[in-house]
């Protein structure tokens, strides 16, 4: 499982694990999976989050930065 931290300014956003976290960057759009390249993109559009389940958590942004390292995400929105 990914461990994805989502925050902006005024805090945290969404805390906790996920399968898959989707978004999109000026090549287009990306998934980032268990045992991902280390990466460091902006983002920009959107930042999907998906749990065990399928549960489905979604941020809208015009703006942001994805830092992954060693299955943890770290997302920082507008």
């Amino acid at each position: 499982m990914l461990n994805v931290t989502v925050r902006d300014r005024e805090g945290i956003k969404f805390n906790g694990q996920a399968e898959v976290l989707s978004s999109v960057n000026g090549v287009g759009p990306f998934d980032i999976l268990v045992g991902h390249a280390n990466f460091i993109s902006l983002i920009r559009k959107r930042v999907t989050i998906v749990e065990s389940g399928g549960k489905k958590t979604e941020f809208n942004l015009q703006s942001g930065v994805i830092h992954v390292i060693k299955d943890k995400c770290l997302v920082f929105i507008n």
